[in-house]
C-alpha cells in the first residue's frame, strides 16, 4: 500500500500528482465505505470512473466494467461513465461495499452512490430539471480548465522522493487569480433557468475591530420571466498585494428566491476568520489591520458589486 486517507466524502477528484502514482501500471485506488439500509428491498449501486471498476459487497464482487476517457475533458471530470449495479439490502444491517477502480489517465474522479432503487424518481427528477419544473441550483466546487496546461498545478512529480508545494495557497480558483488565467468554468459557476442583476453591496460605514465579525448586505433583482434562486458568492479581499498569498477568498455565502421583478437582500455574515493569516513566524493566527475589498457576485470570475471594510 502507498497510500492510505480517510474521506468524508465519496465524491473524489485529484487533478494532478496523484497520491502514490496509482495511474502507474497495476497500480489501483480503492475506496471502502459501510452502507446501513434504512429500508428493505433492492438498493442500487453506482460507482463511475474513466478505467476499470469493480464493486464487491462483502467479500463478492457483484459488478466489473472498463470504461474509455471521454474526449472533453470536462465530461471525463463531471460526468465519468457510471456502473450501476442493483443488490439486495436489509433496513438496519451494516454492509461493507468496496470499489476498486484503475484509472486511465492523469486526472482521477471517482465517485459512490447508494440509494433505494426507484424506477421513477430519477426520470421523473430530471424531467423536471429539463422541462424546468425545476430549477437545477448546483455551483461548482472547483475550477474547470481551459486546457490542461492552465490548471494552477500541472505537474507534481516528487524529486528524489520528495514532493515540494511550491504553490503554497495558490490551488485551485486563487491559482487562476494570481496567475490572471480565465478556466472555462470559474469556482462557484451554475445556471438557471432566470437571469439576475447585481445592485449594490452594503457593508459598515465605521472602522471594525480586528477579531470581530463583519455583516454586509447584497441586493439583486430577478431580471428574468420566471422565479428563480441564486446563490450570492462574497469574496475578500486583503490590504496589500502579497503574491505568495491569494487575490481574494471565499469568505461567505447565501441563497435568495426571487419572482420575475422582485429585488432581494442576501444578509451574508463574514466571520473574523475570514480575514486572518497565518504568520508563520510567529506560529500564530493574525489580522492584519487595514481596509479590505468585499466582492460579491455568482462565481469567483463574476463579481459586480463591492464595498470596503476597514479593521482596526
Amino acid at each position: 500500500m502507498l497510500y492510505d486517507d480517510h474521506h468524508a466524502t465519496s465524491v473524489l477528484t485529484w487533478w494532478d500528482g496523484l497520491p502514490g502514482d496509482p495511474h502507474l501500471y497495476a497500480s489501483e485506488i480503492v475506496m471502502r465505505t459501510r452502507y446501513r439500509a434504512q429500508v428493505d428491498g433492492r438498493h442500487v449501486i453506482g460507482a463511475a470512473g474513466v478505467g476499470e471498476i469493480r464493486v464487491a459487497v462483502g467479500d463478492t464482487v457483484v459488478a466489473e466494467a472498463r470504461s474509455l476517457q471521454p474526449r472533453d475533458v470536462v465530461e471525463a471530470l463531471s460526468q465519468p461513465p457510471e456502473l450501476r449495479v442493483p443488490v439486495e439490502m436489509r433496513a438496519g444491517r451494516d454492509v461493507d461495499v468496496r470499489v476498486e477502480f484503475r484509472p486511465e489517465a492523469r486526472f482521477v474522479t471517482m465517485r459512490l452512490g447508494i440509494a433505494p432503487q426507484s424506477d421513477d424518481a430519477f426520470g421523473e427528477a430530471l424531467a423536471d430539471v429539463l422541462s424546468g419544473d425545476a430549477e437545477p441550483g448546483g455551483r461548482l466546487p472547483i475550477s474547470i480548465p481551459r486546457t490542461e496546461a492552465d490548471a494552477p498545478v500541472y505537474r507534481a512529480q516528487p524529486d528524489n522522493g520528495t514532493l515540494a508545494y511550491s504553490e503554497g495557497l495558490l490551488v485551485g480558483y486563487r491559482g487562476y487569480d494570481r496567475k490572471g488565467t480565465d478556466p472555462l468554468f470559474a469556482f462557484g459557476h451554475g445556471l438557471g433557468y432566470t437571469d439576475w442583476q447585481f445592485d449594490s453591496l452594503s457593508a459598515p460605514a465605521e472602522a471594525v475591530r480586528a477579531g470581530d465579525d463583519v455583516d454586509v448586505t447584497v441586493t439583486l433583482r430577478n431580471v428574468g420571466a420566471r422565479d428563480g434562486r441564486e446563490v450570492v458568492q462574497v469574496y475578500l479581499e486583503a490590504p496589500g498585494d502579497d503574491p505568495r498569498r491569494p487575490v481574494r477568498t471565499l469568505a461567505g455565502f447565501a441563497r435568495v428566491s426571487a419572482e420575475p421583478g422582485e429585488t432581494v437582500e442576501a444578509a451574508v455574515r463574514l466571520r473574523a476568520r475570514a480575514f486572518a493569516c497565518f504568520d508563520e513566524s510567529a506560529r500564530t493566527w493574525v489580522t492584519p489591520p487595514g481596509t479590505y475589498t468585499v466582492r460579491a457576485g455568482r462565481s469567483s470570475r463574476d463579481l459586480s458589486v463591492q464595498a470596503k471594510v476597514v479593521l482596526r
